[in-house]
């Protein structure tokens, strides 16, 4: 294996300050890949948490900024978490016509993984061309990007980017939490359900 904890630490730090390339043609669709739920005592107190929010709302904003332009919206996650991720949506006013929710497997079975395998039964993501605007949040984005080459659908025709709400000031990311992304990343490299090293996306965080 040639990539570090390290490096892996650098990169993950980096997406804090800048995550938010956006491809020059508009996408025909936005993904929101869910968030972990709110926890007190490492227990789950609630689905909806500030981190589903955040993501969710920047769906919202980047569905405004877009005008008539009326990219397909869609909510990736758990079974448990999707009615409150499509509450969420329907109050940013994202019109109920254009959400997707689709179902990644009931916790603890989903994962970032599984949200992409999913994707082979999904004709918005099977049948489509252009680009795809995948929206985490900034510690995760190294996961995902190096995820997509190995589980997301093949499709020549389409373009995944891989976008972090900024600034990411609407919730606290431990020290801890980075540290297990970073290990992680490395189990699952080794496992092969990662690639060691996507497409380059950084400095600008593009995955495509």
């Amino acid at each position: 294996m040639k990539i570090s904890a390290e490096t892996l630490r650098g990169e993950i730090l980096l997406a804090k300050t800048d995550g938010r390339i956006l491809p020059l043609e508009s996408p025909i669709g936005i993904m929101v890949l869910s968030g972990p739920p709110a926890m007190r005592g490492g227990r789950i107190i609630a689905e909806w948490s500030e981190e589903n929010i955040d993501r969710i709302y920047s769906a919202a904003v980047l569905d405004f900024t877009m005008g008539s332009r009326n990219p397909w919206i869609m909510l990736n996650g758990e079974r448990n978490q999707l009615p409150m991720m499509l509450k969420t949506a329907l109050e940013c006013d994202i019109p109920a016509g254009r959400i997707a929710c689709v179902d990644c497997g009931a916790r603890p079975h989903g994962n970032t993984k599984s949200q992409f395998t999913v994707l082979n039964t999904e004709p918005r993501i099977l049948n489509s061309q252009g680009n795809v605007v995948v929206i985490t949040s900034w510690y995760h984005m190294a996961r995902v990007a190096r995820t997509i080459p190995k589980n997301a659908p093949a499709n020549e025709n389409l373009r995944y980017w891989v976008y972090s709400p900024q600034p990411p000031n609407n919730f606290v990311v431990s020290d801890k939490t980075i540290e297990g992304e970073i290990e992680r990343i490395l189990k699952y490299i080794e496992a092969g359900d990662l690639v060691e090293i996507p497409e380059p996306y950084l400095p600008k965080l593009q995955f495509a």
